[in-house]
C-alpha cells in the first residue's frame, strides 16, 4: 500500500467482544509495559490528552482493539492521574467520539467500542487525518489558553488523501509548545519502511524532542519512548 494514496473500500470490521488488554498487546508486551511503570513513573503534571483513531475500511476491528488497548496504556502509564481525554475518530472525515474525565483508560472502553471498533467505514473510501488533527489542534489551542498542557496520539493506517494539510496542521501542532508530545503509531500492513520514514518526513517540525512514530510491529518500543518523552517535557 502507499503511504499517501487513498484506500480501496473494504468490508466493515466485525462486531466480535471487546478482548481484554492481555490477549491483544500479548503476554510479553503487558509485562514490559508493567516494568516500564515501575522504573519511569508517570508524569506528575495534569495534561490533557488528544487522541483520535483511524477508522477507515483498510483499518480492520483486530487493528481497532490493538489501538485502543495501547491508548488505554498511555492513558494509565504515562499521564498524571485522572486525566481529561478527547477521542476522536476519523477516515475522510473526524468527529468526536468522546470528552471524557476518566480514572483509567478501562473508562473509555463504552466510547471506543461504539464508536470506533464498530464504527462503519464511510464514503467515498479513503483516510485524511488532517481532519483529525484540525480538531486536536483547536483542541490543543483552548488547552493552551487555559494553561494546559497537551499530549497527541494518531493511530493511522498511513493513507492520506491530502498530505499537503497533514504536513501544514502537523507544523501547527508544533507551533504550540503546550504539546508536550506527539505519538503518530502505525495500524498499518505494510513493511515499517513505508510507514515510519514518511511519516517523520511529514511532522518533521516535531523533531527532534516531542515525536515518536512506530508501524504497527513496533508499538511497544513507540509506547516506551512516549512515555518517556511526555515524562521529559512534563517536568
Amino acid at each position: 500500500m502507499n503511504l499517501f494514496r487513498c484506500g480501496e473500500a473494504q468490508p466493515p470490521p466485525g462486531d466480535a467482544p471487546r478482548p481484554p488488554l492481555l490477549r491483544w498487546l500479548g503476554a510479553a508486551t503487558v509485562a514490559a509495559l508493567t516494568a516500564a511503570a515501575m522504573t519511569q513513573p508517570r508524569s506528575a503534571a495534569p495534561i490533557r490528552l488528544e487522541a483520535a483513531m483511524d477508522v477507515s475500511a483498510s483499518h480492520d476491528a483486530a487493528q481497532r482493539r490493538q489501538a485502543c488497548a495501547a491508548l488505554e496504556a498511555v492513558v494509565d502509564e504515562c499521564l498524571a492521574p485522572r486525566p481529561s481525554v478527547d477521542l476522536w475518530a476519523f477516515d475522510r472525515r473526524a468527529w468526536n467520539a468522546g470528552s471524557l474525565a476518566v480514572e483509567s483508560g478501562a473508562d473509555l472502553r463504552d466510547a471506543e467500542d461504539a464508536e470506533i471498533i464498530r464504527a462503519l467505514p464511510g464514503r467515498p473510501a479513503g483516510t485524511t487525518p488532517a481532519a483529525a488533527l484540525r480538531e486536536m489542534l483547536a483542541a490543543s489551542r483552548r488547552a493552551d489558553a487555559r494553561g494546559e498542557r497537551t499530549a497527541v496520539v494518531l493511530f493511522w493506517d498511513g493513507e492520506d488523501c491530502d498530505r499537503k494539510a497533514t504536513a501544514k496542521l502537523a507544523g501547527q501542532v508544533a507551533k504550540l509548545r503546550s504539546v508536550a508530545g506527539v505519538w503518530v503509531a502505525g495500524v498499518e500492513v505494510t513493511p515499517p519502511s513505508d510507514f515510519v520514514k514518511p511519516v517523520r518526513q511529514c511532522f518533521a517540525p516535531l523533531l527532534p524532542d516531542r515525536l515518536v512514530v512506530s508501524d504497527r510491529h513496533s508499538l511497544r518500543p513507540g509506547f516506551a519512548e512516549f512515555k518517556q518523552v511526555i515524562r521529559r517535557n512534563c517536568r
